[in-house]
């Protein structure tokens, strides 16, 4: 695990030229997937109606989802370099979220929905230029 920028990043795989050169072995394979088991593994993504749009965009985008009320979760967006754009934290119940254009960059962007810390889902917003 390494910090950079006080944000932790932690390498799951490492390819070159098409070959695997190193796989985290705290993991199964070098794919997280869209929903954690770690955080409750009777939710799906439907259950959080987890929604980013217009996508694609020319100004701001908005953000649904649907929190249980026993988990904190929150919405981090990342540029196509993967450092943070922002945090927004949400509340218990049903979240809408309206991210302003200048905090989204030209080109493609990650918007991820955290639940207790850990990364559940995500889901690529496409800016265009107006």
């Amino acid at each position: 695990m390494t910090d950079f920028l006080g944000i932790r990043f932690e390498l799951l795989c490492f390819y070159e030229n098409d070959t695997l050169k190193f796989q985290n072995p705290i993991y199964s394979n070098c794919y997280k997937t869209s929903v954690s088991e770690e955080i409750n593994n009777d939710l799906t993504e439907w259950d959080y109606n987890f929604k980013v749009y217009p996508n694609p965009t020319t100004g701001d985008i908005i953000v649904e989802c649907n929190m249980p009320s026993n988990l904190i979760g929150e919405i981090k967006t990342f540029n196509s370099y993967g450092f943070v754009r922002g945090t927004f934290s949400l509340h218990s119940g049903q979240n809408k979220l309206v991210i302003k254009s200048e905090e989204i960059p030209t080109g493609i962007s990650l918007c991820g929905l955290y639940i207790e810390g850990k990364q559940v889902l995500i889901k690529k917003v496409v800016k265009n230029t107006k």
